[in-house]
């Protein structure tokens, strides 16, 4: 949502708004993945289940699923973009333009998602 609005201000707001995503990314989200995989193995200890019971196993396979594709997809693409804003290479803009249609294809999967569930 974020990306998808700031496309269409001048530069300067484009990369105020990639360098506080990259800051709440690497400072906020990041170190609480973490704090919410030792919590959830805490629960799941302290409840005396198993990893290896089913629904668990699932559950920490789309959790480590969801962590590759930020760690491979996600965090080089911002720092793309990053790169490519501040360069002010020509030849990067293809990456800029990029953000706006990723930013809309989140929305449309969260909004899919909600109307599938209710």
């Amino acid at each position: 949502m974020w990306l998808g609005r700031a496309a269409r201000e001048p530069k300067e707001t484009q990369l105020f708004t990639l360098r506080t995503i990259r800051f709440m990314d690497d400072r906020i989200a990041n170190p609480l993945y973490g704090l919410l995989a030792l919590s959830g193995l805490f629960m799941v200890f302290n409840a005396g289940f198993s990893l290896s019971t089913p629904w668990l196993a699932a559950a920490i396979t789309l959790y480590v699923i969801a962590l590759v594709i930020a760690a491979i997809l996600i965090t080089p693409n911002l720092r793309t973009a990053l790169n490519a804003l501040e360069s002010g290479d020509p030849s990067r803009r293809r990456t800029r333009r990029r953000w706006p249609r990723a930013g809309r294809w989140v929305s449309r999967s969260r909004s899919w998602c909600s109307r599938s569930s209710s």
